[in-house]
């Protein structure tokens, strides 16, 4: 991928403010709202074991998140271009469509602006991106993306604050978990609202409710339409001698109105969308140990309960006539976890280890939610002032539970495991410019095994940077 980014930009101080569609500085600000900024915008902690080979963000994480310190505004530009072996996604059993072609270059130029106001202890922002994505074999996936959004930052008092925000946004995704890439174009509303007080030391408590709502454009992927509300509270606890503790819940609802089942309902048949409730009780812990080592970790305990919990299906017999079977669904319940370490001996070398467990959703395989496991590490090494490197590996498991065929997939799927190995180095000898590359290959085996695909990215990113701060 080659990307050529300039971006210009000042706040009241004419100072250069950072980029991205929604633009708050974390600089003056407590904790507590960097936390819900954070939360609002789905940023993803850093790291190969988040995206894989190429791919784009999951659709409900905000990709341009940047920072507007006080009053300022923000503008910018950039053109990325990807190459991939397998930009199809395209399974090894599964047939290539007359005029395709596996392999392909994606170039995206796109231009940016963001706007920050702080009234008063509050802080507001406002972004908006417009660009299209180019293929240079497969055309027909030509699309153009765009985002828009804004909100607020609040403060009460020395330590409680939070954040609102909305954003609306249209792409062509590119994932690894799909089975093709199709010609569809994906819509995506999400919003939040959440807040938290929480002294440096001592007991603090938060919550927070977010909205997602995701709309698929080609029918082949209507079945992957969700309404999502996911709602959290929590009890936190802050020392310097002994960490931070957090014992939370959680609960989410997902809606899938494209996907019908029917119901017993007065001695007849009633048609309902699919629907799906998720419940979470979990306990955290963090704390730097020294200067050189961070930890942190945490163990919940999901139940994941389909609604409704027993469907009619409809079979027709010889006769013609339709015959109605009740089908209980069954539940699944079981442990979560999540483990993380970094690790800098001195200032040259790095190293990070993280390994997870959680369920989630499904909005790109024909199941009603999924079971993923991740484990990752990293090591990086700084040559100088200007050079950084890096390599690193990631293996990802994902088992889909109540799984169902599709028009782009016959077969149900069952499990993918998909492992990814990659290098990469950073060239930045002063602030204005910088040169990153990246290689990278990822396997994916899959059950069933007409879905197993291998695929090689290469990608080099050109920085231009304008402005002081």
């Amino acid at each position: 991928m080659l990307t050529l980014r300039c971006d210009a930009g000042s706040d009241t101080r004419g100072h250069e403010v950072g980029s991205g569609l929604f633009n708050v500085d974390k600089r003056g600000l407590s904790a507590g709202a960097v936390t819900m900024l954070l939360a609002a915008l789905g940023v993803a902690a850093p790291g190969g074991a988040q995206n894989t080979a190429g791919d784009d963000r999951p659709a409900t994480k905000s990709a341009n998140v940047g920072s507007v310190q006080g009053r300022g505004f923000r503008i910018g530009a950039s053109l990325k271009t990807l190459y991939d072996g397998n930009i199809l996604r395209l399974g090894d059993g599964l047939p290539l469509r007359p005029g395709a072609s596996k392999s392909d270059f994606r170039i995206s130029p796109s231009v940016s602006a963001a706007y920050g106001l702080p009234v008063g202890r509050q802080q507001l922002f406002i972004g908006a991106d417009f660009g299209k994505d180019f293929y240079a074999r497969n055309n027909r996936l030509d699309r153009t993306r765009y985002s828009i959004g804004g909100g607020a930052l609040w403060r009460v008092g020395r330590s409680c604050s939070g954040s609102i925000s909305g954003e609306y946004k249209q792409r062509q995704s590119l994932l690894s978990e799909s089975s093709v890439q199709t010609d569809n174009t994906q819509r995506v509303q999400d919003y939040f609202v959440g807040g938290e007080c929480a002294p440096p030391v001592g007991l603090g408590f938060g919550g927070s409710i977010s909205r997602s709502v995701t709309d698929n454009v080609n029918p082949a992927r209507q079945v992957q339409d969700s309404r999502d509300w996911t709602y959290d509270l929590h009890l936190n606890y802050g020392s310097p001698g002994l960490g931070n503790f957090s014992l939370g819940g959680g609960y989410s609802h997902y809606d899938y109105p494209r996907r019908t089942l029917f119901v017993q309902s007065g001695g007849g048949l009633q048609s309902i969308s699919d629907k799906l409730d998720n419940y979470q009780a979990r306990v955290s812990y963090s704390r730097a140990i020294g200067t050189r080592l961070s930890v942190s970790g945490s163990a919940s305990y999901v139940k994941v309960v389909p609604n409704p919990r027993e469907v009619l299906n409809l079979i027709q017999l010889p006769s013609g006539l339709i015959e109605a079977l009740p089908n209980a669904r069954a539940s699944y319940s079981g442990p979560g976890f999540s483990l993380s370490a970094q690790y800098r001996p001195n200032a040259r070398v790095g190293t990070s280890l993280s390994a997870s467990r959680n369920v989630s959703s499904s909005r790109n395989v024909g199941a009603r939610f999924n079971i993923r496991d991740n484990v990752a590490g990293e090591v990086t090494y700084r040559f100088g002032p200007a050079i950084d490197t890096a390599v690193g590996a990631s293996w990802d498991r994902r088992q889909y539970k109540g799984g169902f065929a599709t028009f782009e997939e016959p077969l149900v799927r069952v499990e993918d495991k998909i492992t990814r190995a990659y290098g990469r180095a950073s060239y930045s000898p002063r602030e204005l410019y910088a040169v990153d590359f990246e290689v990278a290959h990822q396997w994916r085996s899959s059950n069933p095994s007409i879905y197993n695909y291998d695929s090689t990215t290469a990608f080099v990113t050109l920085r231009v940077k304008f402005g002081r701060g």
